[in-house]
C-alpha cells in the first residue's frame, strides 16, 4: 500500500529568502533536492507550484510543498520546464 503525503501549503510569508539566497521553508532544508513539480496553480495573482522533494539520505522524503513559480525558475529551472513541456498538447495532422 502506498504511504499518503501531505501537502504543506504556504502562506506568503512562509517563504523567505535570505540575503545570501537561501530558501527557507519550514521543514525543508536547503540541501533538499526537489524531483519534480507535480501541480501549479494561480493563487494571490500568482503562479504557485507543487514541489515534490527527492528521499534524504537518512530516508525521509520532505513533504510536498507549494512554492512561487519564480523560485523553483531561479532554483531548478530544469524541473519546471519539464512540467510544463509535459503538459503541452499538440494537435496531429490526420
Amino acid at each position: 500500500m502506498k504511504k499518503r503525503v501531505k501537502k504543506k501549503q504556504l502562506k506568503d510569508d512562509d517563504q523567505i529568502i535570505s540575503e545570501n539566497n537561501q530558501l527557507s521553508i519550514d521543514g525543508i532544508m536547503d540541501s533538499d533536492i526537489p524531483e519534480e513539480v507535480i501541480g501549479a496553480k494561480m493563487q494571490s495573482g500568482k503562479i504557485m507550484v507543487t514541489v515534490r522533494w527527492k528521499e534524504r539520505i537518512d530516508g525521509i522524503r520532505p513533504i510536498d510543498t507549494v512554492i512561487l513559480n519564480e523560485i523553483v525558475k531561479e532554483r531548478w529551472p530544469r524541473i519546471l520546464v519539464d512540467f510544463y513541456e509535459s503538459r503541452i498538447k499538440t494537435k496531429s495532422k490526420d
